[in-house]
């Protein structure tokens, strides 16, 4: 029943009515019960003291006679007006004719002035108990006289009962109503929830770039549809990099695919020479390498993008890496004429896994020899920038556009036609990554026809 927002704030809205009306009616009620009992209360000790005051001195019974007048007052049954006067032992010295046969309790001994309730003839009467002490005609003290004086407030405590019983009502008429106000409310504040979620179920793959207006929504809900929209754009642009990535995986591998279909084809058809098979075969091996180091990437790829990828964090020598990788990619370099200068200091420690920061800066030297120019230049140099170790390879080949450095990082990118060749775009992605899960970084400075500037940032201080 309360599983929904919309049920849980109308019955949260009519619990707190409810408590805030019960306290109120509360102190409603006790403040006319207050008032009414003060005002009959006050009454009483009025008549009490009209009655002592009509005792004529002398403190006998005989002299107990009140006026017609007030003994009128007191006479009928049906007048809802009483009074019993007592000694101080409690006996009664003279009670109204209204009383019958019936007597008020009689006051403890020791007692003070003091207001009761009680039943009389069936009829709730209030009293109270007033002590009196009348002057002989000496001027001495006369023993305490009690006078209780009595009245039916059948008609007092109708008017408390009908005021709760009107209460009672007045609350429950209110809660209905506040009941059905909030329902109101609560579906009209939660129709833009239903609005965007009515949007959200629309949304697929398909359809991704869908967004959700939140323009004229409170400011609570507009937070999180910009949240859901941001994610939505992170979502749709994660979805159209790897389309593009099926796409140029795709197309990447369909060439040294041809290439096996078709010499298997050609070998298939006639018999052919040793020499004319054996041509084949290594043209086919040639492709299958090709597929082989397109798969390798990427896996290697997929791992190191996974939130699974376990590297093995060590202190590492990375000066050491990088003369491995120039030593590994010196035939590279002797074959295209270009030289590798290192400026890099014998100690230069920092935290990663050992194999992947060796991926990562062959791929970079790599590159920067592949596309230089026969007999330019390589240079890599180190400093301390920030907490970094900054290694900055700079090269003097054929350089990048300023609108490409970002996109050279996305799979498969090349940047032109000098760029192609059996290369299958994947190192400098798979670099970005490995510096990425170091908490480092990697930034490209270039310009068309003027040399490549990569700079690796590295955090020195331990993972």
């Amino acid at each position: 029943m309360f599983s929904s927002i919309r049920a849980r704030l109308t019955g949260f809205y009519l619990l707190l009515l409810l408590a805030l009306f019960t306290l109120l009616g509360i102190l409603l009620f006790f403040s006319l019960h207050r008032i009414v009992y003060r005002s009959i209360d006050a009454g009483l000790l009025v008549q009490a003291r009209a009655l002592a005051a009509s005792i004529e001195p002398g403190g006998h019974d005989e002299n107990l006679n009140f006026s017609d007048e007030v003994m009128q007052e007191y006479g009928s049954p049906h007048s809802g007006h009483f009074f019993q006067i007592r000694n101080a032992e409690g006996l009664t010295l003279k009670k109204s004719s209204s009383m019958n046969d019936v007597d008020f309790p009689i006051p403890k001994a020791g007692s003070i002035q003091r207001y009761m309730t009680v039943l009389l003839k069936g009829k709730p009467v209030r009293f109270v108990n007033f002590y009196f002490s009348p002057e002989s005609e000496t001027g001495a003290q006369k023993p305490v006289i009690i006078i209780q004086c009595g009245q039916v407030i059948d008609r007092e405590l109708d008017l408390l009962h009908g005021f709760t019983a009107v209460l009672a009502g007045s609350v429950f008429l209110f809660l209905c109503v506040s009941g059905l106000a909030g329902i109101v409310l609560a579906r009209k504040a939660l129709e833009p929830v239903n609005t965007m979620s009515r949007t959200i179920d629309l949304i697929s793959e398909m359809n991704l770039s869908e967004r959700i207006d939140a323009s004229s929504d409170p400011e609570e809900l507009k937070r999180i549809a910009e949240s859901f929209n941001r994610t939505l754009e992170r979502l749709e642009k994660s979805f159209e990099r790897q389309k593009h990535f099926v796409a140029d995986a795709s197309h990447e591998l369909r060439t040294p695919l041809a290439v096996i279909l078709a010499h298997s084809d050609v070998m298939l058809r006639k018999k052919h020479t040793v020499a004319e098979y054996e041509e084949a075969v290594t043209a086919i091996r040639d492709a299958a390498a090709m597929m082989s180091a397109i798969v390798e990437k990427l896996l290697t790829l997929a791992r190191m993008t996974s939130d699974r990828t376990e590297l093995k964090f060590e202190q590492v020598a990375l000066d050491d890496i990088i003369r491995q990788g120039v030593k590994l990619l010196s035939p590279l370099a002797e074959e295209k004429a270009v030289g590798v200068e290192l400026f890099i200091p014998e100690s230069v420690t920092v935290r990663g896994d050992r194999e992947a920061l060796m991926e990562l800066f062959v791929n970079l030297i790599d590159n920067s020899i592949k596309y230089n120019v026969a007999g330019g230049h390589v240079k890599i140099s180190f400093r301390q920038e920030n907490g970094y170790a900054v290694i900055e390879i700079l090269d003097t080949g054929i350089g990048i556009a300023s609108e490409e450095i970002e996109a050279v990082f996305d799979r498969f990118y090349r940047v032109d036609k000098a760029r192609g060749g059996k290369a299958v775009g994947l190192g400098l992605s798979i670099s970005r990554e490995i510096a990425r899960l170091h908490q480092g970084r990697i930034e490209l400075r270039s310009k068309t026809g003027s040399g490549t500037v990569a700079l690796i940032y590295l955090p020195l201080q331990s993972l």
